[in-house]
């Protein structure tokens, strides 16, 4: 599965950006119309074949490395943590926590 960066909004108008893993982009525009969204923009997310420090700022950095410790330190598995810490973050954290879960999964 790929990771995708999306701009939605639902029936109120209401706008939503993220990520969402599909095996196409025009699986990922499914899925979010069966969460009740309109997907506006749909872009493969940033891989991860960039070095972090490139990818991201560094106080980005700083927070994702920090929640990653403490999220395996309790107990979560890696791809667990990925996903957890890709929810809640702006779409290019997002999209590259994601990348780098797609790539553990694949081995």
């Amino acid at each position: 599965m790929t990771a995708f960066a999306y701009r939605a909004v639902d029936g109120s108008g209401k706008a939503f950006s993220g990520v969402v893993e599909a095996v196409s982009a025009a699986a990922a525009r499914a899925d979010l119309r069966g969460r009740g969204l309109l997907p506006v923009e749909i872009t493969a997310a940033q891989t991860a074949s960039q070095p972090f420090r490139a990818a991201l700022p560094l106080q980005a950095l700083v927070l994702v490395t920090r929640q990653m410790a403490t999220l395996l330190q309790s107990g979560l598995r890696i791809e667990d943590a990925l996903a957890v810490i890709a929810q809640g973050q702006p779409a290019r954290v997002a999209g590259l926590m994601m990348a780098v879960r797609t790539s553990v999964l694949e081995g």
